[in-house]
This record gives structure tokens, C-alpha cells and sequence, in this order.
């Protein structure tokens, strides 16, 4: 069906298809599109809150596409010492200088969503400035959750900025002055990452 049509169902055909064209418009972001599909006139198909579905089609220009994704890690933990682990890094919905990263604290028990934490991408593309003292949208036993940062002395810092190269097309990231620090209110410090993290884009 195309702008409206009719799905026809019985006892024999119990499946039925909408087919979406995609006008693809080749290097250049428009945004993602968001759409819902409503089914009416059901008749006596008992199809409940299956009436609706919301689809996303993607747009795979985005600017910072070539950092989108999931990358393996490694680096040194102050607590648990070498550490492997990942790093996954989306877009923003809205800013597309901004995106944000998922496990950034290396401690894959805090990788959930609400413990994203954000980073902004120059404008030639060779660095993200991720700034410390972010709360996360997660609080902890009602303690807000916190990054800051940490250098090779063990100097622990709330204020600034991480900064994070972006080497060979993105496939490589490094965080070469400082590395995350997680902090909770009340609690003191439960993940803390030394410099030199090292982020390699998985599949590569």
C-alpha cells in the first residue's frame, strides 16, 4: 500500500506487507524520519495495540557518521587495573556536533541509558570535548552520578574538559590527558580510568 490502502486477511492469508519507498537523496542530511503507521476499519481482527507502529528510517549522512557506532577498549583502571571493555557513541537528536557515549565510564554495570554522558566535535573534526561534571540522568540510591576526570598523577579534577583524538577516520579514538572518572555523591569513587585509553571502532 502507498499513502493509504487496504490489507485484505482470512482464514488463508494471515500476513500481509506495507512496503515503504525510501527517496534516497545521496550525501545529504536531512535528519531522520519519523512516522507512524495507523491501521482502522479492522473488521474483526483483534489487532489491540498492534493498530499503530512508529518507524524511523535513518539517515546515514549524518556529519559525524564516521564515529557512530560501537568500538572495543582498553586502558587502565586505578581499582581493577588493565581493562578491556567498549565505548558506544550515538548521535544527538538534534545537534549534530554533539554525540553521546554510552560506557564512558568503562564499567560495563553502569552502561545504561540514562548514564549517557555527552561530547562535542570540533569543526574539523579531529577532537571530541567531552566536559567533566556532567550528572547523568540516573541517580544512584538518590545520589546524582557524576564524570570527572583523572590524569597520570591521580590528580582528580570536577571541572574542564576531557579531551579525545580522533585518528584514522575515526576507526581510532585516544584520550590522552585525562580519563573518566566515575563519582557519586556521598559515596566517593567507584570507576576511576587513567589517560590513555585507547578506543578501536569493533569490526575493524
Amino acid at each position: 500500500i502507498k499513502n493509504g490502502g487496504v490489507l485484505n486477511f482470512n482464514a488463508q492469508t494471515r500476513t500481509a506487507n506495507v512496503e515503504i519507498e525510501i527517496n534516497n537523496r545521496a550525501g545529504e542530511y536531512t535528519g531522520d524520519l519519523v512516522f507512524t503507521l495507523q491501521f482502522s476499519n479492522l473488521g474483526s481482527v483483534q489487532a489491540g495495540a498492534q493498530s499503530t507502529a512508529t518507524v524511523t528510517i535513518q539517515d546515514n549522512d549524518h556529519p559525524l557518521s564516521f564515529i557512530l557506532g560501537t568500538y572495543n577498549v582498553t586502558g587502565t583502571s586505578y581499582f581493577n587495573g588493565p581493562t578491556s571493555t567498549y565505548m558506544t557513541f550515538t548521535k544527538d537528536a538534534k545537534d549534530v556536533t554533539k554525540v553521546w557515549i554510552r560506557n564512558l565510564f568503562c564499567n560495563p554495570g553502569w552502561d545504561i541509558a540514562s548514564t549517557a554522558l555527552y561530547g562535542v566535535v570540533s569543526t574539523d573534526k579531529t577532537t571530541i570535548t567531552i566536559p567533566l561534571g556532567q550528572a547523568t540522568e540516573y541517580t544512584h540510591s538518590g545520589a546524582s552520578v557524576y564524570l570527572f576526570g583523572c590524569d597520570a598523577e591521580m590528580n582528580v579534577y570536577d571541572a574542564g574538559n576531557i579531551i579525545v583524538n580522533i585518528k584514522d577516520g575515526g576507526n581510532t579514538l585516544e584520550f590522552a590527558d585525562l580519563g573518566p572518572a566515575l563519582y557519586i555523591d556521598g559515596a566517593g569513587y567507584v570507576n576511576v580510568m587513567l589517560p590513555g585509553i585507547v578506543c578501536t571502532k569493533a569490526g575493524n
